[in-house]
């Protein structure tokens, strides 16, 4: 699918039931265990996005341009 839309694979997460568990009560699996197989699949598909925003130039448009007079 990635390469239909021509977008970059940041990663996969698990499909576990402890991560709905977790945000049903309000706190992220990255916070309640942070050590887990799931958490680290967050850490490193956040890390990517990361990367790939960098790659990117920086535009200023819309509200922040105008706050910023560019």
């Amino acid at each position: 699918m990635s390469a239909q839309y021509g977008v970059p694979v940041l990663g996969s997460l698990p499909l576990e039931i402890g991560i709905r568990e977790q945000a049903d009560a309000g706190t992220p699996i990255v916070a309640a265990r942070p050590d887990s197989t799931a958490a680290q699949a967050y850490r490193q598909v956040a890390r990517a996005l990361l990367d790939e925003l960098a790659k990117r130039p920086k535009l200023r448009s819309g509200i922040m341009a105008s706050l910023l007079g560019s």
